[in-house]
């Protein structure tokens, strides 16, 4: 079976969800054509791994219109990522695919390597009761076609105070910069990169290489980079660390260890971010 037939054969047929129809046709856009189907957006589809999308839209006997778009990107990693930087730790969590979870009239849940997307256009019970019914159409049709494992780079962070539906997995410097601005330079080369956001108010970023050398050359440059940015407020450097503030007082701790670079953005103080950088060097160790 090609792959655009193993895309289209999870699409629900029509009756298939009581009361909901599939339109006539569905949009197919590939590699580069996600421009002129997201314009504007493409870019950070395309930094996690997009290969393709189909787009059919749907009705109801009564009149209501959902959207489902089924992304197919490079691995289980790619969909996840792009899941996590899409989601928020807003929503309804649903026992669909992995992780799905319906905001307002949007309903996300990603399994193996897809990421599947619905969207209603209002927030009436039938419509929201349409969005979940089509949903567990598309997830009873993946079954194990491929296998659903977060990146192991998620199992770095500290479980204690993790908001586990705030995590954001990045592939690259776009995704990087969207989640904080350290600089509008890709001087932290990002390849992977993984945040968790904390009950106590800070969040923990770990950015990996692929071996010490590598860290300690991209910790460098980010030393650099970051003394360029007149965004900070103060900039103090020494014994293998950035301390840093931002425009808001933001308190930043950048620290290389191992392979990773490490960071405590939003602790009360540089002393209580001191000992956290401590604690996740103990942890990482640990894993």
């Amino acid at each position: 079976m090609g792959i655009e037939k193993v895309l289209t054969s999870l699409l629900p047929e029509s009756g298939e969800v009581k009361g909901w129809s599939r339109n006539e046709s569905f949009e197919e856009y590939k590699g580069e054509d996600l421009f002129f189907y997201i314009n504007g957006g493409a870019e950070i589809y395309n930094e996690y791994g997009f290969e393709r999308v189909i787009v059919q839209d749907y009705t109801s006997s009564s009149g209501k219109s959902a959207s489902l778009e089924i992304y197919e990107m490079t691995d289980s990693s790619s969909a996840y990522g792009m899941y996590s930087f899409k989601s928020t730790g807003d929503g309804k969590m649903l026992e669909l695919g992995q992780e799905g979870k319906l905001q307002d009239y949007y309903l996300n849940f990603w399994k193996g390597k897809y990421l599947i997307t619905i969207t209603g256009f209002d927030e009436d019970e039938e419509t929201i009761a349409g969005l979940q019914s089509l949903a567990k159409a598309v997830d009873t049709r993946i079954k194990d076609m491929v296998p659903s494992e977060r990146p192991a780079l998620v199992g770095l962070l500290p479980e204690q105070g993790l908001k586990p539906h705030d995590v954001k997995y990045f592939q690259g410097n776009l995704g990087l910069f969207n989640s904080y601005p350290f600089t509008t330079k890709g001087v932290f080369e990002v390849d992977e990169a993984i945040k968790g956001t904390y009950t106590g108010g800070y969040d923990i970023y770990i950015l990996s290489y692929d071996d010490e050398g590598i860290c300690r050359k991209v910790f460098q440059a980010v030393s650099g980079g970051l003394k360029q940015e007149p965004r900070y407020k103060s900039l103090k450097a020494g014994d293998g660390s950035l301390e840093l503030t931002d425009e808001k007082d933001t308190h930043i701790l950048i620290r290389p260890y191992r392979n990773y670079i490490t960071i405590i953005l939003g602790a009360s103080d540089f002393e209580k971010a001191a000992k956290m950088a401590d604690e996740l060097q103990s942890h990482i160790s640990g894993r």
